[in-house]
């Protein structure tokens, strides 16, 4: 029988990639029933956004309601 030949393997490490963490900040200006709907349509499409980059992971999602006329903004 004959022998098999051996084949020499290179093995090449995966490169490595940085993630930058990233943070969505959506706000509304009131806390009426309707703006809750911008809300979330901007959460959304901010994180589609984030999503669509491979160099970015979502680190966390702020919110802040009743902007427009308050000073004390817990969201901020």
């Amino acid at each position: 029988m004959d022998e098999i030949p051996k084949t020499k393997i290179t093995v090449i490490p995966a490169a490595t990639r940085q993630l930058n963490k990233v943070a969505i900040y959506c706000r509304v200006s009131t806390t009426h029933e309707s703006q809750e709907e911008s809300l979330e349509i901007q959460i959304k499409l901010l994180k589609q956004i984030v999503e669509s980059n491979p160099n970015w992971i979502l680190f966390n999602i702020y919110t802040d309601k009743d902007s427009g006329g308050n000073v004390f903004r817990s969201g901020f």
